[in-house]
């Protein structure tokens, strides 16, 4: 990624993808956290990095937050911390290692014990022959299975290709090759996948304390420092599947001896049953929008300045008509702010940076095509434009009148909790605060506004 420039550089640069390695150097904006909380130098994300490093912390945590509020980035800027500081940190990318069409607390546990094992192999820890068999007899296929219960090592390596160790007894190299098929198995739906999961559903307990023995084994290693596994995009699951995961698998995330943080959908916290699910947890973590006003409906300056100064990380602001007009000491003059299109962008995504990217995105192709300088009001218009077909086709008449209350006030006692649920999965109404006061989407409330319902 390189800092934009031209007009014809914006596309790359505001990509949907959260921030990686040298680029968190780079564009990473810290001073977020007034715009998303209300309250300066209190950050989640600081809390939830001093609750992984507790050195008597057991069990796992929940980040939620809505897609696209930038705690992907958030996450990936807190491990390179932990890791400054001698944590072994792994994130897991379940929209890649698994299949969200059918997960199961099996998989998730497979790419546990995985994420382990990379660990255990970078700070070459000595993890005990008995969890290397253990680990080798669950992972090995249903035909080849005997041969690692009567030791016959050997044959087990030939199968799979790979050098039997002299000891009879598998290496961590040896276990991270039979995980990547496994790997493969659950992410490509294959026939095997199913012998996987039945043998640790069969013997679950056995395969959590055989994590935990791995897990012991690192922080021993690593001067008590125990390693933490971020399990990343559990958010983005429909919501059949994610109270399936969340719900009805809770035992099997919970309880272990090393810190793990899963990524959870914010509607779901709206479900009845979600108080229940939250007590088996050590602890859950809210990450806000950033508002671009307040509950009572005012424009909120601090929002604008924030997402702006995110946009200034990665661009610069000349490739947007009118950027003059909006440079913080104008501010109040609304007047003038309105003649940048960076406003307006900001404006109608509501604080979404997923939403806003998109639209700069849109927004730049249409200037390359017309060969302009910067991104200008008729591209905004066209990236605005296609960002809300996108939102109105997710809600129905019977919606409105819900809408239409929200937008009229009605953004904290909310009664209809299924409904709240189905359009903030949607991305139709957005929560801010860390409060759990609502709005609607700008663009939903510009669409209710064009139809006459406001």
């Amino acid at each position: 990624m390189k800092y934009a420039t031209k007009v014809s550089e914006l596309q790359n640069v505001f990509n949907a993808r959260e921030l990686i390695g040298d680029e968190l150097d780079k564009y990473y904006y810290d001073g977020t956290m007034l715009a998303r909380s209300g309250w300066r130098g209190i950050s989640v994300i600081d809390q939830l990095h001093e609750a992984c490093k507790q050195p008597n912390a057991k069990g796992a945590y929940l980040l939620l937050g809505h897609r696209g509020c930038g705690k992907s980035t958030e996450l990936n800027k807190m491990s390179e911390k932990l890791r400054q500081e001698g944590y072994l940190v792994s994130t897991v990318q379940c929209n890649e290692s698994l299949d969200f069409g059918n997960p199961l607390y099996a998989d998730i546990l497979i790419l546990m014990c995985d994420a382990l094992l990379q660990m255990a192999k970078e700070c070459k820890c000595d993890i005990s022959g008995d969890v290397r068999k253990t680990i080798a007899t669950f992972w090995a296929d249903a035909n080849r299975r005997t041969t690692i219960e009567r030791g016959e090592e050997t044959e087990l390596a030939a199968d799979f290709g790979i050098k039997a160790p002299p000891v009879g007894i598998p290496v961590i190299g040896e276990l991270l090759s039979l995980a990547v098929n496994v790997k493969n198995a659950i992410r490509f739906r294959e026939t095997t996948v199913d012998e996987y999961r039945s043998r640790i559903s069969r013997r679950i307990g056995e395969w959590i304390s055989t994590i935990n023995k791995v897990s012991d084994s690192i922080a021993k290693k690593n001067g008590g420092k125990r390693p933490i596994v971020i399990f990343e995009d559990l958010d983005k699951l429909d919501q059949i599947n994610a109270e399936h995961v969340f719900f009805e698998m809770t035992s099997s995330l919970t309880g272990y001896t090393f810190p793990i943080v899963y990524t959870f959908p914010i509607a779901l916290s709206y479900n009845g049953r979600f108080n229940d699910l939250r007590q088996q947890f050590a602890d859950v973590f809210r990450f806000p929008m950033i508002k671009i006003e307040t509950e009572k409906g005012d424009l909120y300056p601090e929002g604008y300045r924030t997402i702006r100064s995110i946009v200034e990380k990665r661009a610069a602001l000349d490739l947007f008509a009118g950027s003059d007009f909006f440079d913080g000491e104008h501010f109040g003059d609304d007047s003038r702010c309105e003649e940048s299109v960076l406003f307006k962008m900001i404006e109608k995504t509501g604080g979404s940076l997923r939403n806003l990217f998109e639209v700069i995105r849109d927004a730049s192709v249409l200037a390359r095509v017309n060969g302009d300088a910067c991104v200008s009001r008729e591209g905004v218009e066209y990236g605005l434009t296609k960002l809300q077909s996108t939102l109105t086709i997710t809600i129905e008449k019977k919606h409105y009148p819900f809408l239409v209350g929200i937008c009229k006030g009605e953004r904290r006692e909310i009664e209809e909790r299924e409904m709240l649920l189905e359009m903030m999965q949607a991305g139709v109404v957005l929560e801010y605060n860390g409060r759990q006061w609502h709005n609607v989407h700008p663009l939903i409330r510009d669409f209710l506004g064009e139809i006459g319902r406001l």
